[in-house]
């Protein structure tokens, strides 16, 4: 379901440019120093911010940027930022494909790609974001150890993701059809505790870059 605008989301943004790039705002210095920070993860699709805000505080010492387009979920998930106080959470609001060309090449420890939406039709393939044209730029962005992490309750998109993952040139590290969240270092979404409520399988894995394909 879209989430509504809210009226106060834009307001709240502007008045938190420290935790919160608004727009073509983000290619600022903010981005630039934080970027500087290691180690340092990145959400794409914060949704209402439960993952970011979570990972944030059990991971003191790592920093986290959240990539999320609807204006109103990284209202809802700045608002969580501020209130506790969390330094070390970076927002953006835009396109993911437009804030990529802002990041710093081989920046990135690891990247979340938490319940996407699978855009079910074949002719919307391209939107995916393991779509060939988004691993081959999350090679770019990732350290040469780096991981894509995805979790899904969509078993359609978790095939496809599979198959494109091979082959694009990554090592499948971790395929759960069945993941029981007990990762210590993993911590749930909105939608994972939606879909464990309603007893929705969640398919986890954990990719990274096969050596002889690393970007360079």
């Amino acid at each position: 379901m879209r989430m509504k605008n809210k009226k106060w989301s834009v307001p709240f943004l502007n008045d938190h440019p420290e935790i919160a790039l608004y727009g073509a705002d983000y290619k600022n210095e903010t981005l630039v120093n934080f970027t500087k920070n290691n180690p340092l993860f990145l959400e794409i699709g914060t949704g209402k911010g439960d993952f970011i805000l979570n990972m944030a505080k059990n991971n003191s010492n790592g920093y986290f940027i959240g990539i999320e387009k609807n204006v109103t979920c990284l209202a809802i998930t700045a608002k969580k930022i501020v209130s506790e106080g969390l330094k070390n959470v970076l927002l953006i609001c835009d396109d993911v494909e437009q804030v990529f060309e802002a990041l710093p090449h081989h920046s990135m420890d690891k990247i979340y790609l938490n319940f996407s939406d699978p855009w079910p039709k074949k002719r919307h393939a391209k939107r995916r974001l393991t779509y060939k044209t988004f691993l081959d730029r999350y090679k770019t962005i990732l350290k040469e150890d780096g991981r894509i992490v995805m979790k899904t309750d969509n078993l359609d998109l978790f095939e496809f993701s599979l198959e494109s993952f091979k082959e694009n040139g990554y090592e499948l590290e971790l395929v759960n059809f069945d993941y029981d969240g007990k990762d210590q270092n993993d911590v749930q979404t909105e939608y994972e505790t939606y879909f464990r409520n309603i007893n929705t399988p969640i398919k986890k894995l954990i990719a990274k870059v096969g050596k002889s394909n690393e970007a360079k």
